[in-house]
């Protein structure tokens, strides 16, 4: 029985890694981790614990989703940013509501987050499988309609289903270390993370800036969501998540909330998905 672990973790390895399918594959699995991956550890670094990107990456993909199919005719170069810019505002807007009521009234936001969660499955649920609202007609499985084909993100890798949503990954990961390490709201979500009570008498707004935080990781959550919708499936349905929020919070612990960190962490989680 000795050889069964070592036989599971070489057929992993084999099905991570091992050839030019495999590979891009797991690479396919790790952009949303990326973004994911990002969000929680943004807010880790503000001080507040983010169980919700599950739920902000379903509201950012129906808010992207909505976008990317009713909008025809129009550039990739401007459909895509358009589906992108919503599902990183819908996210942000949810996550807020976390932000907003830890602020104003003190709510934990594991419990706030976790009920949004749920909120925001049951919102998609209603959204997609409702006739007249976001439901394509004469489809066997509740979904949305396909995007606009000039909102899918390009393949990079022929033969694969390896997309653009990589490379956006990749610039995230850079932008949001220089964010935080590198400017005043980055110092302002450091300093609340770190001591509420020397950033409020430092003359920071501790309130509006647990508000900005969150919203921020909901952000990255939502570009999770809809880069998962124009890369890979097309549409949405209400299962589209499955699970890469929780395991986001592994990753940004795995990464210990350092973007630089999250790249790896989440390459590893790629792996043990697709392997």
């Amino acid at each position: 029985t000795g050889a069964y672990p070592l036989s599971a973790f070489t057929s992993l390895f084999q099905g991570a890694v091992t050839n030019r399918n495999a590979f891009p594959e797991t690479l396919v699995s790790t952009v949303p981790y990326v973004f994911l991956g990002l969000g929680v550890a943004l807010g880790f670094r503000a001080g507040l614990f983010n169980i919700g990107a599950e739920g902000q990456f379903y509201i950012g993909a129906l808010s992207g989703v909505f976008i990317a199919y009713s909008i025809h005719g129009l550039p990739a170069v401007i459909e895509i940013p358009l589906a992108m810019v919503a599902g990183m505002a819908g996210g942000f807007a949810w996550a807020s509501i976390a932000g907003f009521l830890k602020a104003r009234f003190g709510a934990h936001e594991v419990i706030t987050t976790i009920m949004l969660n749920y909120v925001a499955f049951l919102v998609a649920n209603y959204l997609v499988d409702t006739p007249g609202l976001m439901l394509a007609r004469d489809v066997s499985t509740p979904r949305t309609p396909d995007v606009d084909v000039n909102a899918v993100l390009p393949i990079i890798v022929a033969g694969s289903r390896l997309h653009f949503g990589l490379i956006l990954a990749l610039v995230a990961v850079p932008l949001v270390w220089f964010l935080i390490e590198r400017t005043i709201i980055g110092f302002q979500l450091r300093a609340v993370g770190f001591n509420q009570g020397a950033a409020r008498a430092a003359g920071m707004s501790v309130g509006r800036t647990m508000v900005l935080a969150m919203g921020l990781s909901g952000a990255l959550a939502g570009a999770a969501g809809i880069v998962q919708v124009l890369g890979v499936s097309r549409h949405m349905t209400d299962t589209v998540a499955a699970g890469y929020g929780f395991d986001a919070i592994a990753i940004a612990l795995l990464a210990r909330s350092n973007p630089w960190g999250v790249l790896p962490a989440a390459l590893l989680f790629g792996a043990l998905h697709n392997g």
